[in-house]
């Protein structure tokens, strides 16, 4: 796609093609008319869009023209109230916008480290406390480390990030309600490892050496956890509700697991985390992992990635979690 004013021009083997060869209405759309479809989205109207973008309405209403004729459907409708995307147009605005994600990476990683490539990697946090320091090393060994920007946040948030093209890759837990199953099936992933979750205390913590823990010590128990809607706290309520009890009302709730932990470590609370966080603060003595009569559920981790979209640094990463995790 072409910038506005720019002319964009298929090559054959005999040199540049001839501007009668743009008969695609695809051929000629550019980032403004993908911008424009944000934009009614955002603001309501088309007048509001043609004046975001600069533009009389009349030259807006020509550019949804030929979006609407590119595409092959109606993409907003009218109302006394505004302006609106059509279903149609709701699903054409969130498949455009990953190329608008993929052009912005283009232009910012060219900017920022024009002989190296950049990955934009979505992770949980649990990832970063072992698995992105082993992926660094592995990646640095093979002489292969791209420039890496990571973004730390929740399945969803990542999953939304990797549709828009705000994020090529992600390591996370993948479950179905993450995403439509129209956008699932334009994802790919590859199980990583088994993450089982445990609950932590301090090392001093009466319940450090009280044995395996039943239903009714841990509804007992003070607790710092993740908010609602995350990952972690949905397994925490479920190993509850699970128990045919509801789950307590934690004192603290903080989506940073490192905060939880650290937390955990100076005060009488407990927290749930990933395994290999639990491990990693008990191997520096600042908490210890208790014991359960009833795990919680695991969760496989994966690697994800957009369907048929192809970056080598990207494969390079894939390659090394394989080692990594072998």
């Amino acid at each position: 796609m072409a910038e506005e004013g720019s002319a964009s021009m298929s090559q054959s083997p005999e040199g540049p093609a001839p501007d009668a060869a743009l008969g695609s209405p695809l051929e000629r759309l550019r980032i403004r008319h993908l911008r424009l479809l944000s934009l009614i989205d955002t603001q309501g109207s088309l007048t509001a869009a043609a004046q975001a973008l600069h533009i009389s309405q009349p030259a807006a209403t020509a550019m949804l023209r030929e979006l609407e004729q590119a595409l092959g459907a109606t993409l907003i409708t009218r109302s006394a109230t505004g302006s609106h995307l059509t279903p149609a147009g709701r699903i054409a605005w969130q498949r455009l916008q990953h190329a608008l994600g993929a052009l912005r990476h283009a232009a910012d990683a060219i900017a920022a480290a024009p002989d190296l490539p950049t990955v934009h990697l979505g992770m949980v946090p649990a990832a970063g406390v072992a698995v992105v320091p082993r992926l660094v090393g592995a990646l640095t060994q093979a002489g292969r480390l791209p420039r890496l920007v990571l973004h730390e946040a929740n399945v969803p948030r990542l999953i939304n990030g990797l549709l828009r093209g705000d994020i090529d890759c992600l390591i996370g837990r993948l479950d179905p309600s993450d995403a439509s199953p129209e956008f699932l099936r334009e994802l790919v992933s590859e199980n990583l490892w088994t993450e089982q979750l445990a609950v932590a205390a301090a090392i001093d913590h009466p319940l450090a050496k009280a044995g395996a823990l039943d239903t009714a010590a841990l509804l007992a128990a003070d607790w710092i956890v993740a908010p609602a809607g995350t990952r972690i706290r949905q397994l925490f309520d479920q190993r509850f509700h699970q128990a045919g009890v509801m789950p307590p009302t934690p004192r603290i709730e903080s989506f940073s697991l490192h905060t939880n932990l650290c937390v955990v470590a100076d005060s009488a609370l407990l927290t749930i985390a990933p395994f290999t966080a639990v491990t990693h603060y008990a191997a520096r003595g600042r908490v210890v992992p208790l014991a359960l009569t009833e795990p919680f559920t695991p969760g496989e981790m994966v690697f994800v990635r957009r369907r048929g979209v192809a970056l080598p640094a990207v494969d390079d990463i894939a390659a090394a979690l394989r080692q990594t995790q072998g």
